[in-house]
């Protein structure tokens, strides 16, 4: 067994989902001890890891995970910091939500979601898949678990529940940001509870809003309506998560057009397979915390009680022992795959088995959910513009840069090559065979000569060509307008409409706060406009985040000591911070 005398917090946040495995491969073995945030943690690897760590006699969940993750994906109570019996009581509530007839119905209600909102729109516009699939996934899981639509917030509750999954991985700033909205949602969490004890909803026994308002522990006593609120919360948080799966299976669907052609063609025989080869081969979450129960040795290593041990769940789903060419998508190796002969191999979303250990119930959902996205993505006309599809693997959790973009109401045109991202990429370094980015070849026009490039030939952001309004704001926001307007360039060969797509990628992750623009708590379009695509011609909201909910811009409003706010509506808010916005912007 291998001990790293020194710390290692900064090679694991450099090298990410690869940190483990990559250290193990070198060494030849299944475990290294090192320090992690200064403490000792012992990573372990591979199917018998896998099994030892699940199988709830040597290892805990409870107090293994940091609070800054803790707090954002379970929270106090839920049935992951359980252990037996009481874990396997309350994992049989959420059992009882997968059986066949209930899978097929979420199934059915994502069906009809995702195409109201493809829909919702007449012609051509823009859409991140990313974005897309977590607002369609988020009505999904309220009306699958019980929740009035009609009643809810649904907008900010998506972002909410977004920033569950994206900030779990942060720490300070962000992350408290995250936590402080995580509260707001159990609060809301906790009234749908009350209700259903109180008589005034009366969802159906078999969804997760009357099941978690009823559940009694061993003791025979109701959960808290604070505690049933985090186990409603475990339902529709990692169904929102399924997004991140969604997007990977496009990225697949275009890097492997033979895929997306036969299930256009309702050859279906390798649906299923193709999506476990997704949850298999693209980075999802990296690894799960432990605590040692009860002192054990394995591999020539001493495990005592309270040790922290840390199971790579990516590098057990790359490790060439259990899969041939672990760097090659080849969805046919899982033909004839039973999760009950292999438990402890796929383990994207946690190991062993459904009913007796700590492997995620959401498993089944999670495949129906993808089987159903794949099948649309695959006989969707839209086009894929060139973009950056590489995933870097030292962002936890990750995405293809560009979120996946694609166009509707627009033909294909073009033909699609592919070239490999820079090796060099130490953010792209481990992924053993690293997504493709697409470029086109079309008769569009390229860029004039008159048109001055925005970007150096490194990348960099021209401070001299960006608008002013860009001058306050962060490196970051300068590079997203100045990338997405020279590719706009590249691919339409129109100045005015290049502004346009670019303050539209602009406005998906900043808003504009008096004269500068900052990031928001989740990305989105900010109003109509952004929300549309080419040919569209909205009102605009001068970049300030329309789209936001009333509680953000009156706190937008009282930073920039706007009178009368308490007083607006949200519609006037949002005026008053496009007039305070320009008005601040002419006296630079």
């Amino acid at each position: 067994m291998t001990r790293q005398p020194i710390d290692s917090t900064a090679a694991f946040l450099r090298d990410g989902y690869a940190f483990a495995s990559r250290r193990c491969e070198t060494e030849g073995t299944d475990l290294f001890t090192t320090r992690l945030f200064l403490k000792p943690t012992t990573f372990i690897l591979g199917e018998e890891a896998a099994e030892i760590f699940y199988d709830g006699e040597h290892l805990t969940r409870a107090g293994a995970m940091p609070t800054s993750v803790q707090h954002l994906l379970q929270d106090e109570g839920s049935v992951q910091a359980l252990d037996p019996p009481a874990h396997r009581r309350r994992k049989a509530a959420f059992l009882s939500l997968m059986d066949s007839g209930s899978i097929d119905r979420l199934g059915e209600i994502f069906e009809e979601e995702w195409a109201l909102a493809r829909d919702a729109r007449s012609g051509p516009r823009r859409i991140v898949l990313h974005d897309f699939a977590r607002a369609v996934l988020t009505r999904t899981a309220c009306r699958w678990a019980g929740i009035d639509i009609e009643d809810t917030d649904v907008p900010r509750l998506t972002r909410e529940l977004g920033l569950m999954v994206d900030r779990a991985g942060t720490k300070g700033p962000s992350n408290w940001k995250a936590r402080r909205r995580r509260r707001g949602t159990e609060n809301w969490a906790t009234r749908q509870i009350e209700k259903v004890r109180r008589g005034d909803s009366s969802p159906s026994a078999d969804t997760a809003l009357a099941v978690f308002a009823h559940h009694t522990d061993a003791d025979g006593q109701l959960l808290s309506p604070e505690v049933a609120a985090v186990e409603l919360i475990n339902i529709l948080r990692p169904t929102v998560a399924v997004a991140r799966f969604i997007v990977f299976a496009a990225v697949a669907l275009t890097e492997h057009p033979r895929w997306r052609e036969a299930f256009a063609a309702d050859e279906e025989s390798d649906l299923e397979p193709f999506v476990q080869e997704v949850r298999r081969f693209y980075p999802f979450f990296p690894v799960v915390p432990g605590r040692v129960r009860t002192p054990f040795g394995w591999r020539g290593h001493r495990f005592d009680v309270d040790d922290r041990v840390i199971l790579d769940l990516y590098g057990t789903c790359h490790d060439r022992r259990l899969w041939a060419d672990p760097g090659a998508f080849e969805p046919s190796r899982f033909r004839g795959f039973n999760w009950a002969e292999d438990p402890n191999t796929l383990i994207a979303q946690g190991a062993g088995r459904h009913d007796s250990d700590h492997r995620c119930p959401g498993e089944w959902s999670t495949v129906e959910l993808l089987k159903r996205a794949t099948r649309l993505l695959a006989r969707d006309a839209a086009e894929t513009p060139t973009q950056d599809l590489s995933i870097p693997l030292n962002r936890f959790p990750t995405l293809p840069r560009s979120g996946f973009v694609f166009h509707t109401g627009t033909h294909r045109s073009g033909q699609l090559r592919r070239r490999r991202p820079d090796a060099s990429d130490p953010s792209r370094a481990g992924l053993s065979a690293p997504p493709t980015q697409l470029t086109e070849t079309s008769n569009r026009p390229r860029r004039s000569c008159s048109t001055m490039p925005k970007t150096t030939k490194t990348g960099k952001p021209k401070e001299s060509e960006l608008p002013s309004t860009l001058e306050k704001s962060s490196k970051k926001a300068q590079r997203t307008f100045a990338k997405a307007y020279d590719s706009a360039i590249d691919q339409y060969g129109d100045e005015k409409r290049a502004h346009q797509v670019a303050y539209d990628a602009l406005k998906h992750s900043y808003e504009k706060v008096g004269d500068k623009w900052e990031e928001k708590d989740s990305s989105g379009p900010s109003d109509a406009q952004s929300s549309g695509g080419k040919n569209t011609d909205r009102k605009t909201a001068g970049g300030v985040d329309a789209k936001a909910s009333k509680e953000h811009l009156y706190e937008q409003a009282k930073r920039l000591k706007i009178s009368g706010r308490s007083s607006m509506t949200k519609k006037e808010l949002v005026d008053a911070l496009e007039k305070e916005s320009k008005r601040k912007t002419k006296q630079k």
